[in-house]
């Protein structure tokens, strides 16, 4: 068996080799690339839950506190699985500060918000890195799904409201996959109802933060929990 300090490493090392990669390309391009960014990922492995991220996206996994209703808006908990990182927090600014860079307005360098992320190569020896945030988490009968999302959707959405939002869509049974016809106009595939309820929720999730007032980039990922007799 992996152990679970052995793939902490792994993920450790992809993110890093990820953004030397990418600071490679940044600098052959012409003009060269300035811009860069957060990370969160997730990753199964048997009944083990993985998480990593970069700056201020999030993951979140959203489960049952007991053994009721599915659509129980009451008994739905939220369970953060990543670290935010801002040059705002004492103890990245601490390490800032050790690293040769400054953070003024709770910015490096007065500019730069998030102090970990993919490229941004002009802040690098500033004390911005790419050293992820690795948790790891059980996953539980009770688990029902968890959401990958970027700072567009967390700045105008509490956890709990995100819950209740796919929630509400994913069990209204009115709303159904398309037709093969639709579906091969929409170039989708879809399996189930319920995966294209997902596949709404999204949608309608990243639209409605755009209702709300965000002007940032909006990602949302979720990804449905399935339990078998195995897993």
């Amino acid at each position: 068996d992996v152990s679970a300090q052995s793939i902490k490493r792994c993920l450790v090392d992809s993110f890093k080799k990820t953004d030397s990669d990418f600071l490679s390309l940044a600098a052959k391009a012409t003009p060269s690339w300035k811009d860069g960014s957060t990370v969160a990922i997730i990753m199964a492995i048997d009944n083990v839950l993985y998480s990593g991220n970069l700056g201020d996206s999030k993951s979140v996994m959203y489960r049952r506190s007991g053994k009721g209703d599915t659509g129980g808006e009451s008994a739905i908990v939220s369970v953060p699985l990543t670290k935010d990182h801002t040059s705002a927090s004492l103890e990245e600014r601490k390490r800032i500060e050790k690293s040769g860079g400054f953070v003024r307005e709770g910015r490096i360098m007065g500019i730069m918000e998030v102090s970990r992320s993919i490229g941004d190569g002009r802040f690098k020896g500033c004390g911005l890195v790419a050293t992820p945030h690795v948790s790891r988490c059980e996953l539980t009968e009770n688990d029902l799904f968890v959401v990958v999302a970027c700072d567009g959707l967390w700045n105008v959405f509490k956890m709990d409201e995100v819950a209740k939002f796919i929630l509400a869509v994913v069990n209204d049974e009115s709303i159904q996959k398309p037709g093969e016809d639709d579906r091969l106009i929409q170039g989708t595939e879809v399996v189930s109802d319920r995966e294209y309820r997902f596949e709404v929720a999204c949608n309608r999730l990243a639209v409605e933060a755009v209702k709300r007032g965000c002007t940032d980039n909006v990602t949302v990922l979720i990804v449905d929990i399935i339990k078998n007799n195995d897993h």
